[in-house]
């Protein structure tokens, strides 16, 4: 958090102390991003245009990174199950952050975006339970930034009963 309030501040050429004062909503939303756990903080980023999407369940956007006492526990998602977002009006997606319930686990996540030709692969990650896995996964898509109206996130196989949590979408 230090080191977010730090950047903030140089970036906007401020002192740190005006961080608190001015700037604590835009830290909290970085520290958020950045895939932080703050308690009772929700995902309000203006930049996340999952937010402005219609989603296939309503629990991925809700604003709440993690499952946590009291706190919506995200949507089950299994091989039967993808999620899908959609927009009125085409995006240009150059990024996916999706924030799982658990920590270690495997995974095969393919993420893929309706084309004029159909639903194309744009980016798969084959995640393998021999580390600590972090609940947090960014999707970066190659080179150029995906346009289109509809992503779809698909889990094709998990050790785990994985529940997304939450997904943010970048331009």
């Amino acid at each position: 958090a230090v080191g977010t309030a730090a950047a903030i501040a140089t970036n906007r050429n401020i002192l740190p102390r005006d961080i608190a004062k001015k700037h604590i909503v835009d830290l909290q939303q970085q520290l958020l991003k950045d895939g932080c756990y703050l308690v009772g903080v929700k995902n309000a980023d203006p930049k996340d245009i999952a937010l402005k999407a219609t989603v296939s369940s309503p629990a991925i956007i809700n604003g709440w990174n993690r499952e946590s006492r009291g706190l919506p526990d995200g949507a089950k998602w299994s091989p039967s199950q993808p999620v899908s977002l959609e927009w009125t009006d085409e995006q240009a997606v150059s990024e996916v952050h999706l924030s799982m319930n658990h920590l270690r686990f495997s995974a095969h996540i393919v993420i893929e975006a309706l084309t004029k030709n159909g639903w194309k692969n744009v980016t798969e990650k084959k995640l393998i339970d021999n580390k600590a896995i972090n609940r947090r996964q960014v999707f970066t898509f190659p080179k150029t930034k995906i346009k289109t109206n509809k992503l779809r996130i698909r889990l094709l196989s998990s050790n785990r009963d994985l529940r997304l949590c939450e997904v943010r979408v970048y331009q």
